[in-house]
């Protein structure tokens, strides 16, 4: 399976494959997934909530990133391809910023770091679900 791991900005995106990480503008992005999208199985994305700490910050706002997510958004579903949403908080979890470190990787910018972050996070899920599967049939095998 191929995944793909978008942090959205408002004028930069963060991009995450399991082998490279990448910062491209809204419009590169866009670009970027209407000629690859197909080699993508799965398409995680950091999700947009506007908390009441942050709501002045968007006052008059067009909310160019909700509109970026719909986008996005569109682009999976015209082809077929799941569209997994993480929120913003999954980037403060220790096992993620030590899988990160681990890592040893160089980003050039947060939103790329971001990105790699949430599909780490999305990889972990994948593999303590199927271990708890593995778990959970095998130990009706034993009894």
């Amino acid at each position: 399976m191929n995944f793909l791991a978008i942090d959205p900005g408002e004028k930069y995106c963060g991009v995450a494959t399991k082998i490279t990480a990448s910062t491209k503008s809204s419009k590169e992005l866009l670009s970027f997934l209407r000629a690859n999208i197909n080699c993508y199985d799965i398409v995680v994305v950091e999700e947009f909530r506007l908390y009441p700490w942050t709501a002045k910050a968007h006052v008059w706002s067009n909310m160019p990133v909700c509109k970026l997510i719909g986008k996005i958004e569109y682009i999976c579903e015209e082809n077929n391809i799941r569209i997994i949403y993480q929120p913003a908080s999954i980037k403060k979890l220790p096992f993620v910023k030590k899988i990160i470190k681990e890592c040893g990787l160089k980003f050039k910018s947060q939103h790329e770091k971001d990105a790699y972050m949430h599909l780490v996070y999305y990889l972990k899920e994948i593999l303590d679900e199927e271990k708890d599967n593995y778990l959970n049939k095998n130990s009706r095998n034993i009894r």
